[in-house]
């Protein structure tokens, strides 16, 4: 079949039509799905598809080898496609019109797809490149994690997150455009309906003529304004690169006074190392911790150099901008964290930073940065707590894309010591974690092939879409066993709602509570509420099935771990992940290495916090 790029030169270099065929065959259904969505009218997307093809073939020689050639192509269609609406908008507007109407009776069935369809390219041109390259190739064009990181040059695992970060990043717009979306249904659409099939003429349509042979009449006026669209806009790109470089340099010296005059020197007092605990942080992919900011300022030959980071989640070094007016407020302009400025006041001692900071929803309350003698090293539990925090977000992630390829079925979730071992007992994961003394082969407490094993896939198991057997592990859980008179270390430490998966364990607390066995049942919970995975206690994990009593008010019978300074970590149906602190003395009993927790069901108090939480979390009556 051969690579894109290699398809292209031979085209440019031979005019191969053999060559330009096979592309035309791989990416039409995805021009003319691009160009839909925004024209909203299907002739005028063939006439588009065929321009986009056409300006390929104009330009192959010129692309570099390099290019993601279903980014370039969505790119120019949709530069294409805007010029052929400002071409004809007045029978868009005609169409529009008639479409408005056509929802005012539909309104009640119109599908979400029919709500993000035409925000979705708009959206897309939200993202970075290699955002939007790294979507197009993974649900666009079905490509694997692995082949999406060979694409991008990098690994993987770094394809995947890149892949997770852009689909929240496409959630936020819709959000923002009055269109809820949790991440999890977003990449199951944009899976299922971000390409569909082009008119089977169109292919042959469009290699008549890019090949220089007949076309309609609009096409060349589509390809010619296409073209100048792409022109400007790479013009466009220049010019602010050249603005930067200008800047950097010092030659606008007429712009540089101009800053000057309006702001004062940022004063000496502020150089040094300051702190500000309890701000809410959204970490990539969704988590949301109360973490610790840091800010490093150093003064060089009058010049500010200022630096942030965000000690629970491993983030330093990233660039601040200082401005300081002349009348003493100091402004902080971050430019990787949620929290998006600052602007406050130093107090007369020099030891605090006092004002407010912006988020990207809006104003937070008053902050106090605190000046540190030396830099602020991060605790290991604080460590241990960001792991921990990563290891959900890629169980999740997992659990996401095992739903999606499964027609919306969660994985199955099953307890007992053979749940995941066989087909007539499915489980997302096999193995039972034992304690020492507690059964003569303890093989399953070290055995990883039962966490990502390729022989446990036919039973259910998510590991296929996991792959580091790692993730399944909180660092903060010590526990071994004992095997061949060797310490090893146990391999899981998490496990999954006993109401998510629809096993027959499921109906642990009789059927007037909601049981989940698809992505669409879980509303209430809403996704954003309803947990998943959870990291349980070294002394009451066993199977992956964890259980609340949401039936008592109130009782325990698994047992959340609170490994990190008394906060544990679960992760959500939406693909968010959060930090909790466990409050109540029921829910963290003293640990006794190699000493399980009484089974069954436990009373507690009928003002149990925590257990509340849970079962409020965990599902809800019908």
């Amino acid at each position: 079949m051969g690579h894109d790029m290699e398809l292209v030169r031979d085209y440019a270099a031979n005019r191969s039509e053999r060559a330009f065929e096979t592309l035309v065959a791989r990416y039409v259904n995805l021009v003319y799905s691009a160009a839909l969505r925004q024209v909203r009218h299907p002739e005028l997307a063939e006439d588009i598809t065929q321009a986009v093809f056409v300006i390929l073939a104009r330009k192959a020689g010129a692309l570099n080898p390099n290019t993601i050639l279903s980014g370039w192509l969505y790119r120019t269609a949709r530069f294409v496609s805007a010029d052929g609406l400002r071409a004809e908008s007045r029978r868009q507007r005609r169409e529009q019109e008639a479409q408005m109407e056509a929802a005012t009776v539909s309104t009640q069935s119109e599908s979400l797809w029919e709500q993000l369809s035409p925000l979705l390219d708009e959206a897309m041109s939200q993202l970075r490149q290699k955002d939007r390259d790294a979507v197009l190739l993974h649900f666009f064009e079905n490509k694997t994690f692995k082949e999406v990181g060979v694409a991008l040059g990098v690994e993987e695992s770094a394809a995947q997150k890149r892949v997770a970060r852009s689909v929240e990043k496409l959630r936020s717009v819709f959000a923002r455009r009055g269109v809820a979306a949790s991440a999890v249904t977003l990449a199951a659409l944009l899976s299922s309906s971000s390409v569909q099939a082009a008119p089977a003429h169109l292919a042959v349509a469009v290699a008549t003529a890019a090949g220089g042979g007949a076309a309609g009449s609009s096409i060349p006026l589509l390809v010619k304004g296409g073209l100048k669209l792409m022109a400007w806009y790479k013009a466009k790109a220049v010019l602010i690169t050249a603005a930067a470089l200008a800047l950097a340099t010092g030659t606008t010296s007429v712009a540089v006074r101009a800053v000057s005059s309006a702001h004062a020197p940022v004063p000496a007092a502020l150089a040094g190392i300051w702190e500000t605990p309890d701000l809410q942080q959204v970490a990539p992919f969704g988590a949301v911790v109360s973490s610790h900011v840091t800010l490093e300022v150093a003064m060089t030959n009058g010049v500010c150099h200022a630096t942030a980071g965000v000690i629970e989640l491993g983030i330093r070094g990233q660039p601040v901008k200082v401005v300081t007016d002349k009348d003493g407020t100091i402004r902080l302009q971050f430019d990787r964290l949620s929290i998006t400025s600052f602007e406050g006041r130093l107090d007369p001692s020099g030891g605090e930073l006092r004002g407010f900071c912006k988020s990207w929803v809006g104003r937070l309350g008053e902050v106090r940065w605190k000046r540190r003698a030396e830099p602020y090293s991060p605790a290991p539990l604080l460590t241990e707590a960001t792991f921990c925090l990563n290891n959900l977000r890629q169980l999740q992630l997992g659990w996401t894309m095992y739903a999606s390829e499964f027609q919306d079925h969660l994985p199955l979730n099953h307890g007992g010591d053979t749940a995941g071992k066989s087909a007539e007992v499915p489980c997302w994961v096999a193995g039972q974690m034992w304690l020492d003394g507690e059964v003569d082969d303890l093989t399953d407490c070290t055995n990883t092939a039962m966490l990502v094993g390729a022989a446990y896939a036919p039973f259910g198991s998510i590991g296929g879409y996991v792959k580091n057997p790692a993730v399944y592990h909180c660092p903060g859980d010590k526990s071994t066993v004992t095997i061949e008179g060797q310490q090893l270390r146990r391999v899981r430490s998490v496990s999954m709602n006993g109401f998510m998966g629809g096993g027959p364990d499921i109906n642990i607390a009789g059927t007037q509570f909601r049981e989940f066995a698809n992505l669409s049942q879980i509303t209430d919970p809403s996704p954003s509420q309803a947990w998943v995975f959870i990291d349980e206690r070294e002394d009451s994990i066993n199977d992956g099935f964890f259980v609340v009593d949401v039936a008592a008010h109130y009782a325990i019978n698994d047992y959340p771990a609170s490994y990190h300074n008394g906060v544990g970590t679960l992760s959500f149906a939406d693909g968010h992940v959060e930090m909790h602190k466990w409050m109540e003395p029921t829910t963290r009993p003293p640990l006794i290495p190699g000493q399980r927790l009484p089974a069954g069901s436990k009373p507690t108090s009928p003002n149990d916090r925590d257990m509340a939480w849970l079962v409020a979390h965990s599902t809800s009556r019908q």
